[in-house]
């Protein structure tokens, strides 16, 4: 029950005596005075001090970077989940600015990266900056992984070229972080370069065997005229004897004249220049700036 303006007065004259009375000076031989609200001192409301973990400063390991997924799950304070990464991982071995898209505000991406030879493993972790401009939140970005090195340089089927082709792009977009090119697996001691005039199988093997002799050289093909695709890109296609199902895809030039319509099953020469199957989406092909061979 709210009491009157008038009822509250005498309430408030004991409160003034009170603190008035304990806050006088006590008589000899009597007890301390308690504190009262004004003697004592408020509470501090600080939170107290986290510590910044020292950042790691040991060599960065594949092992080390793979081992940074999961780490923050979900959106997470900046200050704390940054601190976390780096006494993890160290200072990011490459960090990307650009705009928000919708705040429009300044978002950082921080990458990881380390590679032994065989394998590199990236991670990513990027800032969601805040509206009214405080630190804002981290997350785990998407694509932080460990790749392999792609096994295998070439392969005579086409969807296998095209998986192929994404290992490479994975292994390649790791190790551009580092400031790397990725390289080739190393040549068999016993491979050999290309012959005057070669089949389709032949190619397929003398890449894997020894890629270093075998990429950006000019080759002659002999196969069966498959057809011609007039695409984005010309392609003439053969088939690579004795398999039926190996198809060799031939790039010409831009601005070359169509090559001359083949009957089924037609044996056709062409020449070309061996295509890096590590960049396989460039040229789409096994050969590039090839030429119908008469």
């Amino acid at each position: 029950m709210r009491l009157p303006f008038s009822a509250a007065i005498p309430a408030l004259v004991l409160v003034s005596f009170a603190c008035k009375t304990t806050s006088e000076s006590p008589e000899a031989g009597a007890a301390p005075a308690q504190p009262t609200l004004r003697s004592a001192s408020a509470p501090s409301s600080a939170a107290p001090v986290v510590p910044v973990p020292a950042a790691f400063a040991g060599p960065l390991t594949v092992d080390r970077v793979a081992s940074a997924q999961g780490v923050i799950q979900g959106m997470k304070p900046y200050g704390e989940s940054y601190g976390k990464l780096v006494s993890l991982l160290g200072p990011p071995t490459k960090t990307v600015s650009k705009n928000h898209a919708l705040v429009g505000k300044k978002q950082d991406q921080y990458q990881w990266a380390a590679s032994d030879g065989h394998a590199c493993a990236v991670y990513f972790a990027i800032q969601i900056p805040d509206v009214l401009g405080g630190p804002g939140m981290l997350t785990e970005d998407s694509g932080s992984k460990k790749v392999e090195m792609p096994a295998k340089v070439t392969s005579d089927d086409f969807s296998e070229k095209n998986q192929l082709s994404r290992e490479w792009d994975k292994y390649a977009e790791c190790l551009t972080i580092l400031g790397q090119k990725p390289g080739l697996p190393p040549d068999d001691p016993k491979g050999q370069g290309p012959k005057a005039t070669i089949t389709k199988p032949e190619l397929a093997a003398g890449l894997a065997a020894a890629p270093s002799k075998w990429i950006g050289k000019k080759v002659t093909v002999t196969g069966t005229y498959e057809g011609i695709s007039m695409g984005q890109s010309m392609m003439i296609g053969m088939l690579g004897d004795p398999d039926p199902k190996k198809v060799l895809l031939c790039k010409v030039p831009k601005g070359a004249n169509p090559p001359e319509q083949k009957g089924a099953k037609a044996k056709i020469t062409v020449t070309g220049t061996v295509n890096d199957p590590r960049s396989w989406g460039e040229e789409n092909a096994d050969l590039f700036d090839c030429k119908p061979t008469p």
